[in-house]
């Protein structure tokens, strides 16, 4: 079989059987570990489809391994206790710190989408994203129709999204406008000059008010309200500002990195045409 790790994929393997067998058998034959395992997660690929199962490949499939996938500390939530609401429609929850809202390449089943789905027994679709590191408000959609409906209302800016975010320096109040660098890499570039090609994103800082930080330091803890919603949008603003948001080493906080990132979205508000009823969810 010929086996090989694409240039700068890591921990990823790429392997093509010469004869029929077993995806078991050629993780015998290749040595490699972990294959109950990494198949459960959702780590091995057949021709570039996910695969669940032990099945038979023919001659010269290409078998893509992600042989250490990352993995996300779910064991010791409770996911009952992170459904703020869970209606006919749509599902409210407080997602906790350091899991990713739906499936990652790698890994498909240590995310909000999934686990909050085995816990009502009721398939999900993401309406919208928080950062990994972001805790707090998240829906969920139980039918299509929802998740079109509450896409629509993002798109013309009809949900309301409040966020709580720690710095050490004070940040004004007011509108906030940069452009932001486009593209899916980060961390994200801003500028206060439109560049060709950036895309303008905007928050409003409503409230600003002194705490003691996490680390036992004096800070401030300001309440935004996005308008936009970039990628990373108020982490990159807020670096742009007045420097990076606490524990975020991505943009630069490398002092506090061992903190969890200090951004939260605390407030979610919306209207939905159908029901003509408006949801307001406010969490600590």
């Amino acid at each position: 079989m010929k086996i090989s790790t694409p240039f700068g994929l890591g921990q990823i393997t790429h392997v093509e059987p010469e004869k029929q067998m077993k995806l078991s058998e050629l993780f015998q034959e290749a040595q490699f570990e972990d294959f109950e395992f990494i198949l459960k997660i959702g780590g091995i690929y057949v021709d570039d489809q996910r695969v669940f199962d032990d099945r038979t490949l023919h001659p010269n499939a290409l078998v893509r391994i992600h042989r250490k996938p990352k993995r996300h500390p779910i064991q010791n939530l409770n996911w009952k206790n992170c459904i703020v609401d869970n209606n006919e429609h749509f599902v409210v929850v407080d997602k906790p710190h350091r899991v990713p809202v739906h499936a990652t390449v790698d890994n498909v089943r240590e995310n909000v989408l999934f686990q909050i789905s085995e816990t009502i027994g009721c398939p999900l679709y993401v309406t919208h994203r928080l950062d990994v590191e972001t805790t707090g408000a998240l829906v969920l959609a139980k039918t299509k129709v929802f998740q079109n409906a509450f896409n629509f209302l993002l798109q013309n800016k009809q949900v309301t999204k409040k966020y709580k975010a720690l710095t050490t320096k004070e940040p004004p109040l007011g509108l906030i406008r940069h452009y932001i660098q486009s593209g899916q890499f980060t961390p994200k570039l801003v500028s206060v000059d439109p560049i060709e090609g950036w895309q303008i994103c905007e928050m409003v800082i409503e409230t600003v008010k002194p705490l003691i930080l996490p680390n036992q330091q004096p800070g401030f803890e300001s309440e935004i309200r996005l308008i936009t919603g970039r990628t990373h949008q108020i982490r990159a603003q807020m670096t742009g500002l007045v420097g990076p948001l606490f524990g975020d080493n991505q943009y630069g906080d490398d002092e506090n990195k061992n903190y969890p990132l200090g951004l939260r979205a605390f407030e979610l508000k919306f209207k939905w045409p159908a029901l003509q009823k408006e949801f307001h969810y406010t969490l600590n």
